[in-house]
């Protein structure tokens, strides 16, 4: 009999907890996704491109990085989207690691980073982000031996923990045998990104974006990394010539093209909708994380309110990972919702 690869057979596959999600009428505050529905204009323009008979041709991305490149001011030379920004994870990993070369990962974090070592046949090197000082974690991490490829979640998914980006721009500058892979998937609720302070960027930096959270796409699976122009021309022998639906990259560029309005969704979340639920939760004694993105992690809220919000038609994120038990990830959405969230916890013991 065939064999599969043995650190294949090792590995757990990643299950998110999908099911039924879609077919229900619960409010969905579970993976921090956008609450709000897209513009109707840009719905009833993507719209118009399904029923134009294009669906049968090969797809053609003219146009999209000419808006990623606008909105970052990072040239096109520099991009490259993918199916979603895990791809993209998964390929910088299969470029630039070796089996056995030691990884450094923030833990808790999201799965997909452990994954995507796991099937390089990586080392993973965790550094704690419920550390006191999760920048010293991080440090002690690129000081071990065979550590070729530091990842960064910034903000960190899920403790909302955002390291000091001075701090960080002195570490990618003071290892550079070392990738860093600098996630900001959630970078337009934060508002802090590396884009902004490093030009041109330094060779063994990647920054990783997502139109999966704020631009409202993410079933439909696009993202995109910014880097130096050797590591772009090196993935995209990785990244498959048509990996990316059409669909998805007419929205991509669609939503970029519209972003003033869609990123309003971002403030309102922030500015107006993320400080009531804190205080809300401050009233009734529940702690939470401070955060910079939009979701709060409540080390006991699976135990204070878990059963509550699941009996009002609220889903939350019960979290599995070892360090997190009990814990509960509540996304914060738009005025749309704020209504009912804020009616649960005045209900909360």
């Amino acid at each position: 009999m065939p064999r599969f690869r043995p650190h294949i057979t090792a590995m757990k596959a990643y299950h998110p907890p999908l099911e039924g999600r879609t077919s229900t009428a619960d409010l969905l505050l579970d993976f921090n996704e956008r609450s709000a529905p897209l513009p109707q204009p840009i719905l009833d323009t993507l719209a118009e491109w399904c029923r134009a008979g294009r669906t049968q041709v090969y797809p053609e991305y003219s146009g999209l990085l000419p808006c990623i490149a606008a909105y970052t001011g990072v040239p096109e030379s520099h991009l490259l989207f993918g199916n979603g920004s895990d791809q993209l994870i998964d390929c910088i990993f299969r470029a630039v690691v070796e089996p056995g070369q030691g990884v450094a990962l923030p833990a808790p974090s999201f799965a997909m980073y452990a994954q995507c070592a796991q099937l390089a046949g990586a080392r993973i090197e965790e550094y704690d982000m419920l550390a006191a000082d999760p920048c010293a974690a991080l440090r002690a991490a690129l000081e071990r031996p065979g550590v070729v490829l530091a990842l960064v979640s910034q903000p960190n998914n899920p403790t909302g923990h955002l390291l000091n980006t001075e701090w960080l721009i002195q570490e990618i500058r003071r290892h550079p045998d070392i990738w860093f892979i600098v996630d900001e998937a959630y970078y337009e609720f934060s508002r802090e990104t590396l884009l902004d302070r490093l030009r041109p960027l330094p060779a063994n930096l990647v920054v990783l974006r997502t139109f999966s959270k704020v631009f409202g796409l993410a079933a439909l699976r696009i993202g995109y990394l910014a880097a130096d122009t050797s590591m772009v021309e090196q993935l995209l022998k990785i990244r498959g010539p048509y990996d990316v639906n059409q669909l998805a990259g007419q929205a991509a560029a669609l939503v970029l093209r519209h972003r003033e309005v869609v990123l309003r969704y971002a403030a309102e979340v922030m500015d107006h909708c993320k400080p009531r639920v804190e205080e809300a939760l401050r009233k009734k004694k529940i702690a939470f994380l401070p955060s910079r993105a939009n979701y709060l992690l409540l080390p006991e809220g699976e135990a204070r309110l878990g059963a509550l919000l699941r009996e009002r038609g609220l889903r939350a994120r019960s979290m599995t990972h070892p360090r997190l038990t009990g814990a509960l990830r509540i996304s914060i959405g738009g005025k749309e919702t704020l209504a009912q969230l804020l009616e649960a916890l005045r209900k909360a013991e």
